[in-house]
């Protein structure tokens, strides 16, 4: 079932949504029954985890019942070190996207830098990359654009590299958003223009729609042609 959840989860289509969660719980309920054990514990903690990133993924802000489980559960010395810190990097990330669409983006910053940190004692690359893309987004809110663009590029590099589709999406799409608010609508479209390719190869259709809106913001803003 938890299994099954997180397809749902990372497919992001709000029928699915509704599936995993209703699977997590069912999941939760059910391991709840099993005698006490590492296994059950640890299963307890995948799942709180688990049901707080979906309500993000839901664009919940409100996360505060499962992340006191899931804090109460790493509390225990039957975890690792390791399994620590790789769920303290999920829920530190998950907190910061969070915050950033509450607009707190000093919050934001905190959890981000939080979940860096503790994705570099397991070397979770995935998870640093992502939250140094939204850390620019957040130097882009600042207007900090120098480090914003520095931020991107660099990522934007790792990303062609490991041959990650979808952190090249979200540094195109990020790279968009700062020439849009650079007033560089041409950079922007062309930068935008490659996100949505990857999204759809992703069949990311949210992100992709967000995408579109922002070409069609850029299309009215544009001059008309002489």
């Amino acid at each position: 079932m938890a299994s099954r959840g997180w397809i749902y989860t990372t497919i992001g289509q709000p029928d699915g949504l509704a599936e995993a969660e209703r699977l997590y719980t069912e999941a939760w309920s059910l391991n709840q029954t099993l005698a006490q054990s590492l296994d059950q514990q640890q299963r307890s903690l995948d799942l709180a985890v688990n049901l707080l990133v979906l309500r993000v993924h839901q664009g919940q802000t409100e996360m505060q019942p499962w992340l006191d489980h899931a804090l109460m559960l790493l509390k225990q010395d039957s975890i690792p070190e390791s399994k620590r810190a790789l769920h303290l990097s999920r829920i530190r990330y998950y907190q910061g996207r969070a915050s950033f669409t509450l607009g707190d983006y000093a919050q934001s910053e905190t959890y981000f830098l939080e979940a860096v940190k503790y994705a570099q004692a397991i070397n979770w690359q995935k998870v640093i990359h992502r939250s140094r893309n939204w850390l620019a987004d957040i130097a882009t809110h600042r207007g900090d654009y120098a480090t914003a663009a520095q931020i991107l590029q660099e990522e934007c590099r790792s990303a062609e590299v490991s041959h990650d589709i979808y952190q090249s999406a979200c540094c195109q799409q990020s790279l968009a958003q700062l020439a849009h608010i650079q007033n560089q609508p041409e950079d922007a479209r062309q930068w935008a223009l490659q996100a949505l390719d990857n999204f759809e190869k992703l069949s990311m259709d949210a992100e992709a729609d967000a995408i579109r809106t922002l070409l069609q913001t850029l299309a009215k803003s544009s001059p008309s042609p002489v």
